[in-house]
């Protein structure tokens, strides 16, 4: 009776792994494409055709080309430890200090 019921759950374990790797397989099926090739060349040529809009082309031509920093003097602006330095209890700028490593960051004094 014992090995009847092994056999059993066996078969009914079997059976759901056989369904789920079904239903996986199922929902990863790749679905089919019905456009056409043509359809998709004619969409890629309209794709490319520019659009042009007067207003957007008048108004970048009249805005200034130059790029403007977060911070005015931000390199005069580090305090205590700049970026890279080597940072330890005994050798910081900043008492008491606990770190100890590289600095990997810029403190920088913004008011």
């Amino acid at each position: 009776m014992k090995n009847k019921s092994y056999i059993f759950l066996f078969i009914t374990i079997a059976i759901f792994v056989v369904a789920g790797f079904l239903y996986v397989k199922k929902a990863n099926a790749p679905i089919n494409n019905s456009q056409s090739t043509t359809d998709n060349s004619q969409q890629a040529t309209n794709n490319l055709q520019p659009t042009t809009d007067n207003k957007k082309n008048t108004a970048n031509n009249n805005q200034k080309q130059e790029t403007i920093d977060p911070l005015d003097n931000a390199l005069s602006r580090i305090t205590k430890k700049p970026f890279g330095i080597y940072v330890n209890p005994k050798n910081s700028p900043v008492n008491p200090e606990r770190f100890t490593g590289y600095h990997s960051a810029v403190d920088l004094e913004a008011t």
